[in-house]
């Protein structure tokens, strides 16, 4: 919110500001409650209305403004705010039988839901958020030109994450499966299938990113091209990622998801100082402080994955670290 008054020498108002961050909280809310429906066994539900539905819902808000003409940035600010909003309503009416967190203590037999909730809307900031806090706040330092340079690459790369995160989405219900069956033995096997699978695949994509990312970013335009070094540092992070399975996931599975909110506790304050420090160097050096903090993000996930739960999901076959205290299966 601070950015759009930056970027607007003053002239947007206080509520224009609000509503662009609150956009951004409620996009993050959608995310959350998604992951968890998700991390349940709702793989279909959760992922349908995170890529068809909120799309659809914003669209259908832009066209009934611009139809009425009260389409302004304030009110397409609203729309975005509004979007996640209306699609989270159905989806955690649809989801209340998986989740169970609503007007129930959770027994014995069941996830802490509510708890998981709140420990994963810091790591949702930077799983799903990144582009957007990096632009936020990269644009106190970088010039406008710069800045829609950085977002064009931030969305770019972000899309050689795909394959890896859909990969998670689908693997999410047999994890959950895996630790109730057999702990973290079962969760080993299982997770180690996404690095497995998804580390050569995004090898192969970033390879082809690096040979052609002048002519990908060509394809928007001349403008765009001299960010071809920015974009070919930044898939260097879902490649990182891509080498890791889905810690996040087994911690949450676990009963641990309070060890994924500790780790972006200190990875989101990283990635937003890497971000500022890095834009007095402009688009490149905005890029070299993403890619190290996302390094660091992944590193913890899978440092406290290891020590916490005795499951390592690095590609790397090393044995995992022995866990602080073993979680038994629920």
């Amino acid at each position: 919110a601070g950015a759009v008054l930056a970027l607007a020498g003053g002239e947007a108002s206080p509520g224009v500001a609000m509503l662009a961050g609150g956009a951004a909280v409620s996009m993050t809310v959608l995310r959350v409650l998604a992951r968890l429906v998700m991390a349940a066994g709702g793989v279909a539900l959760g992922a349908g209305c995170m890529m068809a539905a909120r799309p659809l819902v914003l669209l259908a808000l832009v066209s009934a403004l611009g139809a009425g003409g009260v389409l302004t940035p304030g009110s397409a600010l609203g729309a975005a705010l509004a979007a996640p909003l209306l699609v989270a309503v159905p989806l955690r009416l649809a989801g209340a039988r998986r989740l169970r967190f609503a007007g129930a203590r959770p027994g014995p037999a069941d996830p802490a839901w509510a708890a998981a909730g709140r420990s994963l809307i810091l790591p949702m900031l930077m799983i799903g958020e990144l582009p957007s806090l990096v632009v936020l706040a990269a644009s106190l330092v970088l010039s406008e030109p710069e800045v829609a340079l950085l977002g064009v690459t931030l969305r770019v790369s972000s899309l050689v994450a795909l394959g890896s995160r859909s990969l998670v989405a689908a693997l999410s219900p047999r994890v959950s499966a895996a630790w109730a069956r057999g702990g973290a033995a079962e969760v080993q096997a299982v997770g180690r299938a996404v690095p497995v699978l998804a580390a050569p695949a995004t090898l192969a994509v970033v390879a082809l990113v690096w040979v052609a990312a002048p002519a990908l970013l060509g394809v928007l335009g001349e403008a765009y091209r001299p960010g071809a070094w920015a974009l070919r540092v930044l898939v260097l992070a879902p490649l990182a990622s891509a080498f890791v399975g889905p810690s996040l996931l087994v911690l949450t599975a676990a009963g641990r998801a309070g060890e994924g909110g500790r780790a972006a506790l200190l990875a989101v304050p990283a990635l937003c100082a890497l971000t500022w420090l890095g834009a007095w160097q402009g688009v490149i050096g905005v890029a070299i402080g993403v890619v190290a903090a996302q390094l660091f993000w992944e590193g913890a996930l899978a440092f406290r994955t290891a020590r916490c739960v005795g499951v390592s999901l690095w590609l790397p076959l090393w044995p995992p670290l022995r866990p602080r205290r073993p979680a038994p299966p629920r």
